[in-house]
């Protein structure tokens, strides 16, 4: 039985987000707020290929799928063309909770190189992917995950249960409404 037969992929490794930015794009993914995730593609060749193919051949085929492992949620995709590979983007909670939910709710996410310390303004000419996102089912169990995060580090950080819960509330909404810009 070959791999991809069994449900894997070789290289199927998971790698860390290093850094992050967003970017709307008229005429994109419907000129929403899109985060860019930068993972060292030095240590994945076939996903800076993936990246590099998808600039001259366009649209291609994406599944996705959110996982939960101890503090860190991992996006898992599994790309069918035109290069067959699968990944997974990890995501550390709480640091990294309102990207998390910046992916989620543009449905989108761009995938670029990067490595710790770079920007969106070191980065902007560097090639990147846009993935599309549709719902799997993981939403409704973010908008319990993405406060009960926040609420954590808050009560960490030596707020009273109450406050603390009041704080990631006022949060999120803030959050979500810096996320809501759009590109006319």
């Amino acid at each position: 039985m070959t791999e991809k037969r069994k449900g894997r992929y070789p290289h199927s490794i998971v790698m860390p987000v290093v850094a992050d930015g967003a970017l709307a794009v008229r005429g994109q993914v419907g000129g929403r707020l899109v985060p860019v995730v930068m993972v060292d593609m030095t240590v994945r060749p076939d996903v800076a290929e993936l990246v590099r193919v998808h600039e001259h051949l366009g649209m291609g085929d994406c599944s996705s799928q959110w996982a939960q492992t101890g503090s860190r949620l991992v996006l898992l995709l599994r790309f069918e063309r035109p290069i067959e590979l699968a990944m997974g983007l990890a995501f550390e909670l709480p640091r990294q909770a309102g990207l998390v939910d910046q992916v989620i709710s543009a449905r989108a996410v761009y995938l670029q190189h990067g490595v710790e310390g770079d920007t969106m303004s070191t980065t902007m000419g560097h090639p990147r992917l846009v993935i599309e996102l549709p719902p799997t089912g993981f939403e409704e169990d973010w908008e319990r995950l993405f406060p009960a995060s926040l609420t954590r580090e808050f009560r960490r950080q030596g707020l009273k249960r109450a406050a603390a819960r009041q704080a990631s509330r006022e949060m999120v909404a803030r959050w979500r409404e810096f996320g809501s810009i759009k590109m006319n």
